[in-house]
């Protein structure tokens, strides 16, 4: 790992002119302080970190749109903020009352009556879909997707 010592700029660049150990630097560097951000959104250790991989992979295939490369760790901080913002919109209806109550999703995303709209039905198809199976497999998926 000979680019440790190199700034996020540097880094960046490298990363895309396809150095990619040059990437494994910046997601070794901020992976804390991503999941940090990913945390105070959804107020689960396991969730901060499924939504850290998604913003570390999301950033990494959209690196050519950041326009100032300085500001990569809030870049992708914001990305985490986001995918962990969407995890909770898309698993709302399985997380325990108690959980979502304490969720304040509204403060990051206005409520925007088409997307809610669009999340409620697929919720509900997703819902629809689960209950078609068999009442083991459905116990199973629960418990492996919503109870970890």
């Amino acid at each position: 790992m000979y680019y440790k010592n190199e700034t996020d700029e540097t880094l960046v660049m490298l990363t895309l002119a396809g150095e990619q150990n040059a990437y494994e630097i910046l997601v070794t560097r901020y992976q804390n302080m991503v999941i940090s951000a990913a945390m105070k959104i959804t107020k689960n250790h396991f969730m901060a970190e499924d939504a850290a991989q998604d913003a570390f992979v999301t950033a990494w295939m959209k690196l050519n749109t950041l326009q100032d490369t300085k500001k990569y760790a809030s870049w992708v901080c914001r990305i985490a903020q986001n995918c962990a913002i969407n995890m909770i919109s898309r698993y709302r209806s399985f997380l325990p009352l108690d959980v979502v109550d304490n969720l304040s999703i509204s403060d990051y995303r206005a409520k925007n009556p088409e997307e809610l709209y669009a999340l409620s039905e697929e919720r509900n198809e997703v819902d629809k879909i689960v209950g078609m199976l068999p009442q083991k497999v459905r116990q199973i998926i629960h418990l492996h997707y919503f109870e970890e």
